[in-house]
């Protein structure tokens, strides 16, 4: 009944038959093909990645035969979905059939966003489903098919282009994605269950390929998963698990059918059981197939068979090999004998060969020769004793490094790390770039990476090593163990969420006088008095949940510290006096509402993280806060009884984001934060109580004042969109400030457009100096009270879109993009919580623009959202270019739904270029800014003005 197959390493592949390409590319031309695609593209050719790109401008008819053989014929598909993917029932038989090859030969499939909302796309909401519904009068049969593929596509691991900017850097991700995935184009146990499942697929009455059951638990999908296995094994469009009937009616009809189901990586019995109920119910006839790297999972399923998979043919194992080894196919003629000794040692495992070598990769024939000798001596059975070669390599530092990041730290910022092994006098520089040349651990988005089959090496060899001496065991991971510890124990990791209530004895920790390592996760579980005896002289890391003192025992070496971490604790005041604080680089005490004052800093002179967040009962800052000079984050977010700031706020020379939002009680802001010129974030939210803001550093890219209901009065403007500022992307939010009179709104606006025609200009003069100009966007706005278009707006109309033609003088500049501004008026009351996404399209005759603005809030009166959009840095472009211009701006809720209740009253626009000379702006002359006198009436398509 049940055939199985294991494997111990989780290498990726793709099981497609006669590979033609690397990558398809699925798109819609009009929408990405002159940019992101081709940018896309271009930089995969130069990769040497096989591509396919439909180059076809004009379809027509059904999908060519052609087409289908290119998608069933590469290992991996792209799908670009935009805007408008869903108008074109070209792309939607694209998508259905790569979907079918995902599910029939386990083809990667890799979606990216493009300035579309995934829940869009996964709902059909917004401008994508409105274009995707015009379909379903004309196409009923194949509707609901494409309905269901855009969903299950939109459920899939992707990339956002609102997530990751800017453009290049999209393309260079997704290209970086793209090898990860080709890199192991080796036998693997998914490589082999899907050949398995091709061949024999069609001799059976259903079939299933469940692909990456694990990643499927960990990221919620199993129902998904479940519901489309039902449906594809019952020929059911929608086979849903009906309550009260449940999973075991659904599995009596299968019991009926001669299956083939392939269970893909799977680490639990327990995972195939919520997806099909037991596995020996099927019809007689039926054939399942389970790949797992633990052997336990096979025999727990009660395989008839388990098969190990095979190693790689001599020349397969001598490429892969060759590859990691010389960055060829081939060995270099002089390392040939050595290179065969590896093959013949590694035994055709694509693991081995490739760690051994990336390992040798480099190196003199000595140090091969050196290996191989250490090779010998030590037979090898399964991957882990050969990955253990790269560790026993390592010196004793560097051991204990690569045995805490795989117990604590596998997925933690990189910087902390180094913080923690600098305080442990590890040489954390050196020790993470040998690990890193290991092949070891990896460093991805400043996050530390480590292989599955690495980590399970680590842990591993920490159990063996308590196993053989109990008395050395050197990390806890059970509740059971934490009273038995010794003196040993340098860690201590538990997940309290697992555990009813644990009793700890008042003398545990003084066991234990080698801790560095502290951290209780999830709801506080723990009960203790008090701490007994000297503990914690060498604690680097104290993170406890739900901490239940009033303060820290005088028993902690707090000199020794790098990171104190307590959420939710019972903590009135850390500690008296003034203690030594060298190292502490951060300190956590969110929503830790006992806390009544802070301690004394003044010797923290290295912190860099102060997080109070929801801290009620403080009222003020500590006096020591002015000697934290190199605190780069303050957050004290509804702190409700904080009053003030302290004035020595300007010594915080490092100070790059200021959380206050929140803070009902906050009258002022010091007048010194002038002086905090790295001040990069100011979120004021909901400070109902604040008067007036000072004048404000010019590094700001983002200001929050958001319903400060009592401010009145802004000191100057002069922070707003400051080309010296480094930040291209700059927003200001002043919405439901209602209190700002007359002057300060027109102010607001005069400084805000001489400002965006500066920073184009400063804009436009660093990307001259840039060789790859061409792709750095850059967008940004304010949002404030207000209901007149500024003449400054060439161009200006009712509603929200204008069509025009410019002048022809902008033809022979270059244009930079656009400066827009619009009237937001909602009709009726929203939950005031839920932001509403503001989206900007401009169109050309041939180029087209289109991107996410901003998501705003609420407000009860007419707003003004003014903004700017850089977004070339070419010469002019032809006449025939600027013929026409479209301008439209989009107004959707959270869900991606277009909204009835409130949109845009009158929009304008400028056509930013190198040539547009920066002239005065006076508002203060023109009629109230904030005026309900009846205008004019606006032409719908045009209305200029000088």
């Amino acid at each position: 009944m049940a055939s199985s197959s294991a494997s111990y390493s989780s290498s990726s592949a793709n099981i497609n038959p006669q590979v033609t390409h690397d990558v398809f590319v699925s798109f819609r031309g009009e929408d990405t093909r002159d940019n992101f695609t081709s940018h896309l593209h271009a930089d995969l050719c130069r990769k040497k990645i096989e591509t396919f790109v439909d180059d076809q401008l004009k379809r027509g008819g059904e999908i060519s035969t052609s087409l289908l053989d290119a998608i069933e014929g590469s290992k991996i598909s792209i799908i670009v979905f935009s805007e408008r993917y869903a108008s074109s029932r070209w792309c939607l038989d694209e998508l259905v059939k790569i979907l079918d090859c995902k599910k029939k030969y386990g083809q990667i499939v890799i979606p990216v966003f493009y300035q579309v909302d995934p829940s869009n796309v996964r709902h059909q909401k917004g401008t994508f489903g409105t274009e995707f519904l015009k379909l379903e009068k004309n196409y009923k049969e194949k509707f609901q098919r494409w309905r269901t593929a855009l969903t299950e596509a939109a459920n899939l691991s992707g990339f956002d282009s609102h997530v990751i900017g800017p453009e290049s850097k999209l393309v260079e991700e997704i290209s970086n994605e793209v090898l990860r995935c080709l890199d192991d184009t080796f036998q693997s146990k998914t490589t082999i269950a899907g050949a398995l499942f091709k061949k024999y697929s069609r001799h059976f009455e259903g079939a299933y390929f469940a692909q990456n059951v694990r990643e499927a638990e960990k990221t919620g999908m199993s129902a998904h998963l479940r519901q489309e296995l039902l449906s594809t094994l019952l020929n059911e469009g929608n086979a849903k698990i009906i309550p009260n009937i449940g999973l075991n009616f659904q599995s009596k009809r299968l019991t009926r059918k001669k299956v083939l189901i392939v269970f893909d990586d799977v680490t639990d019995r327990k995972q195939i059981e919520f997806l099909i109920g037991e596995l020996y119910s099927f019809a007689s006839g039926s054939l399942i197939i389970i790949t797992t790297r633990d052997k336990q999972v096979l025999i727990n399923c009660w395989a008839n068979k388990i098969y190990k998979v095979k190693e790689l043919a001599d020349a397969d194992a001598l490429k892969l090999f060759s590859r990691c080894a010389f960055r060829q196919d081939h060995p270099v003629a002089c390392y040939m004998e050595l290179t065969y000794k590896i093959i013949k040692y590694a035994q055709g495992v694509p693991l081995a060969l490739k760690v051994l070598g990336l390992f040798l990769s480099a190196r003199r024939k000595e140090k091969w020769e050196s290996a191989i000798t250490k090779l010998e001596t030590v037979p090898h059975k399964e991957i882990q004793d050969v990955l253990k070669i790269s560790y026993d390599g390592l010196d004793y530092v560097e051991q204990a490094m690569f045995l805490d990041i795989a117990c604590y730290f596998v997925g933690a910022n990189k910087d902390f790390v180094i913080n923690y092994f600098d305080a442990s006098d590890f040489f954390p520089e050196i020790g993470l770039g040998r690990l890193v040349d290991k092949s070891l651990i990896t460093i991805s988005c400043n996050k530390i990476r480590m292989h599955d089959l690495l980590q399970d090496m680590g842990r591993k060899i920490d159990r063996e090593a308590a196993i053989n001496n109990p008395g050395k065991c050197r990390r806890l991971w059970h509740h059971k163990d934490v009273n038995e510890g010794t003196e040993a124990i340098e860690g201590i990791l538990l997940d309290m969420s697992k555990v009813n209530e644990i009793h700890l004895n008042s003398s545990t920790f003084k066991k234990m006088p080698r801790l560095r390592f502290l951290k209780f996760h999830g709801e506080n579980k723990f009960k203790i008095s008090h701490f007994e005896g000297e503990a914690f002289t060498e604690l680097r890391y104290l993170y406890w949940d739900g901490y239940p003192s009033k303060s820290l025992p005088p028993v902690i070496r707090l000199d020794t510290l790098i990171s104190l971490q307590l959420h939710e604790s019972k903590v009135e005041q850390l500690w008296d006096g003034v203690p030594n604080l060298v190292n502490l680089k951060e300190i956590d005490l969110s929503y830790s509402r006992q806390l009544k004052k802070l301690p004394d800093l003044s010797q923290a002179r290295n912190l860099e993280n102060l997080l109070l967040k929801a801290c009620s009962s403080l009222v003020e800052t500590h006096s020591s806060i002015q000697y934290l000079s190199k605190l780069v984050t303050l957050d004290m977010r509804l702190c409700k009884n904080l009053n003030r700031l302290p004035s020595s706020l300007c010594e915080l020379i490092s100070l790059q984001r200021l959380y206050l939002s929140g803070c009902s009680n906050l009258r002022r802001i010091p007048e010194s934060i002038i002086n905090l010129s790295k001040l990069e974030l100011l979120h004021l939210k909901n400070c109902s109580k604040l008067l007036s803001l000072p004048e404000l550093p010019c590094n700001l890219f983002s200001v929050g004042v958001r319903r400060c209901t009592s401010l009145e009065a802004l000191s100057s403007f002069s922070f707003l969109f400051s080309a010296m500022s480094p930040h291209n992307d700059q927003y200001f939010n002043l919405s439901d400030c209602l209190k700002l009179d007359q002057n300060e709104l027109k102010g607001i606006a005069e400084d805000a457009l001489q400002k965006i025609q500066q920073k184009a200009t400063s804009w436009w003069m660093k990307l001259k100096e840039e060789t790859d100009y061409k792709y750095k966007p850059s967008c940004g706005g304010i949002y404030f009270p207000g209901s007149e278009i500024p003449k400054w707006f060439r161009f200006s109309s009712m509603g929200s879109s204008i069509e025009f033609k410019p002048q022809s003088d902008w033809i022979n500049n270059e244009y930079l993009g656009i400066a827009f501004c619009a009237v937001v008026a909602f009709q009726d009351h929203h939950d005031e919580d839920v932001g509403f996404q503001l989206r900007c399209r401009i169109r050309f005759k041939i180029p087209s623009h289109e991107w996410y603005v901003r998501t705003i809030d609420y407000v009860e009166s007419d707003h003004l959202f003014m903004g700017y959009h850089f977004f070339r840095g070419d010469k002019g472009g032809s006449r025939q270019d600027f013929e026409k211009v479209l301008f439209k701006i989009y107004f959707y809720n959270h869900t991606g739904r277009a909204m009835r209740c409130c949109g845009v009253k009158k929009c304008g626009i400028r056509l930013l270029t190198a040539g547009d000379d920066f002239v005065g702006i006076n508002l203060r002359s023109q009629q109230n800014f904030n005026s309900n006198e009846e205008e004019e009436p606006h032409p719908k398509r045009l209305k200029y003005s000088c």
